[in-house]
């Protein structure tokens, strides 16, 4: 039976790689792949001391070291090339397939059951997301290692053998240093050992996972930091939002089965309104707690459905710490698909118990089975599709959740890439009236600076970086203010600009390159040539800076 089950492992993970194959060639998606890829020096020089700058620091707001570590590792070996950071995607979610196989057999699921879920966790519709972008490569990184590390859970349970316990450990701590959904894992073995193996009462299950619970919070408090050190959560927490984020937890969850069970209308944003009935809210909120406790009131005569809800719900919790207008995604799903479907496996062999003893009705099971993977699947690949380049996924985004703020300042950035400025001012107009809105307008406001740049409306560019800069104080946002002032020819307030993004702190050469060419229209050549110099000092390859810094060497001396 073992060499069976490797046999069928091996299958599962050649499944996605011949089925999403089609996907390797898409170009770099312009959603945080270019920040966080092409863009990103962190990882574009792979020595040691990179690799400490990585583990040591926060990078966009986000501490995932393992997973930065991987996009080192490609572009050392790919450069800019996306095929090899889409391969290693790819070859993450298949080994990820095959462990979810593995540790259902582990667990004694039966072959069929096991089978079957397998396959819906390698291609299901929902799943696209996280493999496809390659920005989303912390799910199927730290999935990975989770999988690795409750698979030898569950052998140390069976075995009493310590070096589970120690793989156990240590592969949960490279899924911390992956993503920080790895955080809500303790909660996962504590769910395993008290509903489905129920060695002993909750209060000392918990007790024989402290240690674990404690590092996790430990690192839980780090990924806040981290977050906090970042513009993006600063400006969008859910802190600000956290009693409409609160009450309508239950209906986001339902939504989440929804979409599990019903993918057919995905969108990379969701129309998720928070001002909904009060009555609807409460009939969610009621349903779900009379389904948890009518399960937990059942855990000892059915152990196994309640701990695979348990899986479910306690790998969303993350998800309800994210800003509201981003809480509802595919990738999210990414964990917490295998525990609804194996809750929905043990809930239909309790239904049909009787009726594999009927060869016609094990039949039609089989049939519908068969039906419903293949409905997925198909799903899948029209879904994958999507993904072959930023218009497309922008275009159709745009038409599933046009009361997203995000679709229309999305679509705007692509009508700017192609030049079309009258289109995106429209676009970014119907973003700040969309009912789904993000805490603030700041980034809305700045793109519209740069495209009233391109057209010369200069007066017209000062007021929009004003607005940007009553609701955010960011350093580019004084850089672009001031580069309005100065083509309006008012040079004092342009001066008064770039001193304000240093006095927030910004290391940027251009703020001085800016200053540099104040001064010289000023007159001011003293001035100029020490504010170019400080610019070189910064980046000594700053191009810009060196040729006006040559030119007004130039002019002195002529």
């Amino acid at each position: 039976m073992k060499q069976v089950n490797f046999y069928l492992a091996l299958l599962i993970f050649l499944i996605p790689l011949l089925f999403f194959r089609h996907t390797l060639p898409y170009p770099f998606i312009d959603l945080d792949d270019y920040t966080q890829i092409l863009e990103n020096p962190f990882i574009q020089n792979f020595s040691w001391s990179a690799v400490w700058n990585l583990f040591s620091q926060f990078h966009f707001g986000q501490y995932k070291p393992l997973t930065w570590l991987t996009f080192a590792i490609d572009y050392s070996f790919w450069n800019s090339e996306p095929f090899g950071f889409r391969l290693t995607n790819l070859i993450f979610h298949a080994l990820n397939s095959s462990l979810v196989f593995i540790l259902l057999r582990k667990m004694k699921v039966a072959l069929t059951p096991t089978l079957c879920v397998s396959f819906l966790f390698a291609c299901h519709p929902v799943q696209i997301e996280s493999f496809v972008w390659i920005s989303a490569r912390k799910h199927v990184i730290s999935t990975f290692f989770l999988l690795a590390s409750f698979i030898n859970h569950v052998e140390f349970r069976k075995s009493n053998k310590k070096k589970c316990q120690a793989i156990t450990t240590f592969s949960f701590i490279l899924a911390l240093l992956a993503s920080p959904i790895s955080v809500v894992f303790p909660f996962i073995l504590i769910a395993y050992d008290y509903f489905y193996l129920q060695r002993s009462s909750l209060k000392k299950t918990i007790k024989e996972h402290l240690v674990s619970l404690v590092f996790a919070f430990i690192i839980g408090a780090v990924f806040i930091k981290a977050s906090f050190s970042h513009w993006y959560f600063r400006h969008y927490s859910p802190f600000h939002h956290w009693h409409s984020v609160t009450a309508n937890i239950p209906i986001l969850i339902w939504r989440y089965m929804a979409l599990a069970f019903f993918p057919i209308r995905q969108s990379f944003m969701y129309d998720l309104l928070w001002t909904g009935s009060i009555w609807k809210n409460a009939i969610a909120a009621l349903t779900l707690a009379g389904i948890l406790i009518g399960l937990y009131k059942k855990r000892n005569a059915q152990p196994k459905l309640p701990f695979w809800a348990s899986w479910f719900l306690i790998f969303l919790l993350p998800v309800f710490l994210l800003p509201r207008h981003s809480i509802l995604h595919d990738r999210y799903l990414y964990l917490p698909l295998i525990g609804l479907a194996m809750a929905v496996v043990v809930s239909f062999n309790k239904l049909t118990g009787s009726w594999h003893a009927n060869h016609f009705r094990k039949g039609t099971v089989f049939v519908l089975t068969l039906l419903v993977l293949t409905t997925y699947a198909s799903l899948s690949w029209k879904r994958s599709l999507v993904w072959q380049n930023n218009f497309i996924l922008i275009s159709d985004t745009l038409r599933k959740a046009p009361d997203h703020y995000f679709s229309h300042y999305g679509m705007a950035q692509e009508w700017m890439r192609q030049e079309k400025l009258e289109d995106a001012l429209k676009e970014l107009d119907k973003a700040l009236k969309a009912p789904i809105s993000p805490s603030s307008y700041d980034a809305v406001y700045s793109t519209m600076g740069q495209i009233y740049f391109l057209q010369r409306k200069y007066d017209k560019g000062i007021e929009v970086m004003q607005k940007a800069l009553s609701i955010a104080q960011k350093d580019s946002y004084y850089i672009n203010l001031g580069v309005f002032y100065r083509r309006t020819g008012r040079f004092n307030e342009a001066i008064q600009s770039n001193l304000k993004a240093l006095e927030i702190g910004t290391k940027r050469p251009e703020v001085y390159n800016n200053l540099g060419v104040i001064y010289e229209y000023q007159g001011d050549f003293k001035k100029a040539a020490e504010a170019y110099r400080t610019a070189l000092t910064l980046d000594p390859n700053y191009q810009e800076a060196f040729q006006n810094f040559i030119t007004l060497t130039k002019r002195k001396h002529s």
